[in-house]
């Protein structure tokens, strides 16, 4: 370690997470890359989540354990963690998934030689609740255009599911995004407005482990979605598609990009807005009033 800062901070939000959480600790304290510090970020659990993780701190001194004072919701818990983290590498990883050993050394390999990548992302496999492998998944975010343009409309075509953002981060460029927003699908514009910043580059093993079961955000429904997101209910959470626009229209207006380059950039998002003029539309005309004739 360079002055007892770690090159690589692993960031890990949880709220009773006490049936997974003590196996994404171990699979970063395992990894073959050792100069890490592993947060823990506890949104007010209230099971037995404090103590697996004081444990596991005791045991490593690189695991270190906040909580919050109240649920801040999980893009508050995410958002924190960048906060937190010392090293000029950053990632994220959610408390029910796994990560293979070699997959933060294999990512700091690319991040190291090419300067000019901002994000490097191993390949993804699914697995059920149990561990039990799904499916190989296919993120296809690769992207290592010279242009910002070129890489925004890759990620914004390409994305399905959010994988890549659990590879390792240049937190600098990180900490110029608007992180995740307090609004479903934030983390789809979060890619996107990453790609204007540097290129994305997959690593070609499979190294990340995505649990897919019945307490992950995407199975959740309407209602304990909006809690996951905002538990306080101090936000409304219409208008999904605007918010989209928006947070894109933000991005590329503070992106250090050319003017040429923002301007291919806003058209994109207006071509985006023209292929979800029905979604848009269908935000916005419950609350139109009628013309007084």
């Amino acid at each position: 370690m360079n002055s007892g800062i770690p090159r690589v901070t692993i960031g890990i939000p949880v709220y009773n997470g006490e049936r997974y959480i003590g196996g994404a600790v171990e699979a970063f304290i395992a990894q073959t890359f050792g100069d890490i510090e592993i947060i823990v970020a506890d949104n007010c659990s209230t099971d037995g989540t404090p103590e697996i993780v004081a444990a596991l701190a005791a045991r490593d001194a690189r695991v270190r354990y906040v909580r919050h004072p109240e649920n801040v919701g999980a893009p508050g818990n995410y958002n924190s963690l960048v906060a937190l983290a010392r090293a000029p590498y950053f990632r994220w990883a959610a408390s029910d998934d796994l990560a293979g050993p070699t997959a933060i050394e294999r990512c700091v390999e690319v991040l190291d030689e090419h300067p000019d990548v901002v994000l490097a992302y191993p390949k993804t496999t699914l697995m059920d609740a149990d561990g039990t492998r799904i499916d190989d998944h296919e993120d296809r975010l690769h992207t290592t255009a010279t242009r910002p343009s070129v890489r925004f409309w890759h990620v914004v075509t390409n994305l399905s599911l959010c994988n890549a953002m659990y590879g390792v981060v240049r937190a600098s460029a990180l900490r110029r995004t608007q992180l995740l927003g307090v609004f479903v699908g934030s983390d789809e514009c979060f890619h996107a407005e990453l790609a204007l910043y540097g290129k994305f580059w997959e690593v070609p093993d499979r190294l990340f482990f995505r649990r897919m079961h019945e307490g992950a955000s995407f199975s959740m429904n309407d209602e304990a979605r909006r809690a996951f997101y905002d538990p306080a209910g101090r936000r409304s959470h219409g208008a999904r598609e605007w918010r989209h626009v928006g947070h894109y229209f933000r991005a590329i207006m503070e992106a250090p990009v050319a003017p040429a380059e923002r301007l291919r950039l806003l058209r994109m998002v207006g071509r985006i807005a023209v292929l979800q003029r029905r979604e848009l539309l269908a935000e916005i005309l419950p609350g139109l009033k009628p013309v007084p004739s």
